[in-house]
C-alpha cells in the first residue's frame, strides 16, 4: 500500500513509497435461530495488524480491529449449501461412487 495514502488519505506527488501491512483474522459464527425459511446467527471477528515503522506514528505499534454482526439468510435447501463449488450434503437420490460411503 502507498505509505503516503495511508498516512494522509491523499496520493503524494512524486515517487510513491510502499509498505507492507500484514493482518491475521480469527472469528466465528453461532447459529441463534433456524426455521424452515430463515437462519439467524451472531458472529464476531478480531484482526491484528503488523505495520512497518513508517506507519506506526499514525496507526500505533499493535493496531487491532473487531466486528460483531448478525447474519440473516434463507434456510438451506434439501440439497444443502454450496461450499467451494460442492454441495455440502449429498442428494438422497444420487448414486454413491464405487469405493465411497455416505
Amino acid at each position: 500500500m502507498n505509505t503516503a495514502l495511508l498516512l494522509t488519505g491523499d496520493e503524494a506527488e512524486g515517487a510513491a513509497t510502499f509498505a507492507t501491512v500484514a493482518a491475521v483474522t480469527v472469528g466465528g459464527v453461532r447459529d441463534l435461530v433456524r426455521t424452515r425459511r430463515l437462519d439467524l446467527a451472531l458472529g464476531a471477528d478480531l484482526t491484528a495488524y503488523r505495520v512497518p515503522e513508517a506507519l506506526r506514528p499514525a496507526y500505533g505499534s499493535h493496531p487491532v480491529s473487531f466486528h460483531v454482526f448478525l447474519r440473516l439468510r434463507p434456510a438451506a435447501s434439501a440439497m444443502g449449501r454450496m461450499w467451494n463449488m460442492t454441495m455440502t450434503r449429498p442428494m438422497a437420490h444420487a448414486a454413491t461412487p464405487a469405493g465411497h460411503q455416505h
